[in-house]
Order: structure tokens, then sequence, then C-alpha cells
């Protein structure tokens, strides 16, 4: 089956459903120019504190790394929250995802923590990202995580069969 006849069953699947159910992860911020496992000219420039003091080399690593001091590890947050957040505006990806969905009921369901979701309009209670997001790795807030994933239950529940 060509690459045609593909996308053409699938947005006939998208027509025909009650709701969709959207998952992402790091795929999709790579497609907006966002590696966390890269060691890239980005990840070099804007973490270049933590590259060559700590030899961090990523992201990921960072978010995992043991640092001498809690207040390194909150400026590593810090660093990535400007990075990923604060100075994100928004992207054509989900512009383009939002097209395909239309009207239709949908929920989200990624491991991506940069709120890019919520940052590009999508409804807040139609989000549960599994892993938090680096605002909870941050201040450790995990009650959103639990009313994400009672939101995500109800939505399975009303759209099951």
């Amino acid at each position: 089956m060509n690459e045609t006849n593909n996308i053409e069953r699938a947005k006939a699947w998208i027509e025909h459903a009650d709701a969709i159910l959207i998952t992402a992860s790091n795929g999709l911020s790579i497609s907006e120019g966002y590696h966390i496992f890269a060691n890239n000219n980005d990840f070099k420039e804007k973490f270049k504190l933590f590259n060559e003091q700590l030899g961090i080399q990523n992201i990921v690593q960072g978010l995992f790394y043991n640092y001498p001091s809690e207040g390194m590890r909150i400026l590593f947050y810090q660093t990535l929250i400007k990075y990923m957040i604060t100075d994100y505006s928004g992207s054509s990806v989900f512009y383009n995802l939002k097209k395909i969905i239309g009207n239709k009921d949908y929920f989200i369901l990624t491991s991506n923590g940069d709120t890019h979701f919520q940052i590009n309009k999508f409804d807040k209670d139609k989000i549960f990202e599994i892993e938090g997001n680096f605002y909870n790795g941050l201040y450790r807030d995990f009650k959103s995580i639990e009313k994400q994933q009672l939101l995500f239950k109800q939505f399975l529940e009303t759209y099951r069969n």
C-alpha cells in the first residue's frame, strides 16, 4: 500500500471517529527542533554551564543528574524551563495537529514535559502528562498528575466502545 492510500485511510478514520486519543513522545519535540537526548549546538549553548562544569551531555542526563547542591539542581530546571517553555512561542506542528482534530473530542497522553500542548492552546483538562512536566520536577508537585490521570480515565470510560 502506498503512502497516499495510508493518508486517505487515516483521514477516513479521523472523519468517522467519535473522539481522538493523541499520544505524543519525544518525536513530537524533535519535529519542533527540541531534542532532549542530543548533545547538539542548542544544548551546548543553552546549558553551557552544566556541560562544562558537570559534564552533562544532554537534557535527559541533566534531569536525572545527582547535583552537588539543591541550588544547582534548581538552576538546571530554571534553565530548562526558560529554554523549552518561557522562550517557546508555539509551532506549526501543533497548528496542523489542531487542524486534523477539527471539532472532534480528544484527549492527549504524552510523556513530553515541555507543556507545549498547553502553550499551543490545547485544553489543559484534556492532557495527561504521564511523567509530569518540567514544572513538576522543579516544584515536586504531583497533584496535577493525579488530576490528569482521573480525566484520562473519564475519557476512556466515555469512549470505551
